[in-house]
């Protein structure tokens, strides 16, 4: 989740809204599905692929931040960050990385889930839903002890120790 284990919500929350909203950039989406295949259908998926992470990010570092004074990462080092919990540079490689999965590796994974038995597709979602929900509570649990100290090789930044 955030601060432990590997499953982090943020980009996977990004990846099913472009996709639910937006589709591939291929398939098109609910939204993109009636402009053809041209130029302006890939300009707009490049700019959802560049807001949709950007603005989750702002919204759970902003939500961390206020909520539990808990600053989970730091852009203030970087150029054009926003309060720092977003960045210019590091938006652009969000854009690159989801407009990469959505356009090639989604595809490939929808492909082979759809050629799956039923049982382990179900089997599968059931230890995913329990791996996250273990991640979930390990997550509460840790944010409301008071040692901190797991964090430090993740560069997790607390506002005590924020940089002015």
């Amino acid at each position: 989740g955030f601060l432990r284990l590997p499953l982090c919500p943020i980009y996977a929350t990004a990846v099913l809204i472009a996709y639910f909203l937006f589709g591939t950039p291929r398939e098109g989406g609910l939204i993109f599905k009636k402009l053809g295949r041209g130029w302006l259908r890939s300009t707009l998926y490049l700019l959802v692929c560049f807001l949709l992470p950007s603005l989750i990010e702002l919204a759970v570092g902003y939500f961390f931040d206020t909520q539990f004074n808990t600053c989970l990462w730091s852009y203030e080092h970087m150029p054009c960050h926003i309060g720092g919990y977003v960045c210019l540079p590091f938006s652009l490689g969000w854009t690159a990385l989801l407009f990469v999965f959505m356009r090639w590796i989604f595809p490939l994974l929808k492909r082979g889930i759809g050629k799956l038995p039923k049982w382990l597709c179900n089997a599968l979602a059931i230890l995913l839903t329990v791996f996250i929900l273990l991640d979930t509570f390990t997550q509460a649990a840790a944010l409301t002890s008071y040692d901190f100290s797991f964090c430090a090789p993740y560069d997790c930044i607390f506002r005590e120790n924020r940089v002015q």
